[in-house]
């Protein structure tokens, strides 16, 4: 995966240094903008980078959203995971969580802001979908 550059992205982008192509993605960009670090549970531990959690249920939020008719058990899990996320974020965040919803609604309506309305309205959260 790839963030999108251009609209006119190829699908998948060839990726020289790896020998493969990787396909790019929409909202990756924003996504994994200033990743958080952390460990990752394996032998010793791994030093990794991730996503801040809450830009991670945000996208979720979108792509719940982006999933065809044939995606519904993935769509489902989205909107599962955008919600035990939000309602960690509540308790343990609330500010990154704020933070995260009022940049990404404010990023387009037809792509960022409807869909992420869209979702929250389906999980009973409204309340968080004023910029």
């Amino acid at each position: 995966m790839t963030p999108v550059r251009s609209r006119d992205d190829p699908n998948p982008l060839a990726v020289r240094e790896l020998d493969a192509g990787a396909t790019p993605l929409q909202h990756l960009a924003w996504l994994i903008e200033a990743p958080v670090r952390t460990v990752a549970l394996w032998g010793a531990g791994v030093l990794v980078n991730v996503p801040q959690p809450a830009r991670f249920a945000v996208h979720k939020l979108i792509l719940a959203q982006r999933r065809d008719p044939s995606g519904r058990l993935k769509r489902a899990k989205d909107l599962a995971q955008a919600k035990a996320l939000v309602e960690a974020l509540v308790e343990h965040d609330r500010f990154a969580l704020d933070d995260a919803l009022e940049d990404a609604l404010t990023r387009g309506e037809r792509g960022w802001a409807t869909p992420i309305r869209r979702s929250l309205a389906e999980l009973g959260l409204e309340r968080f979908s004023a910029p």
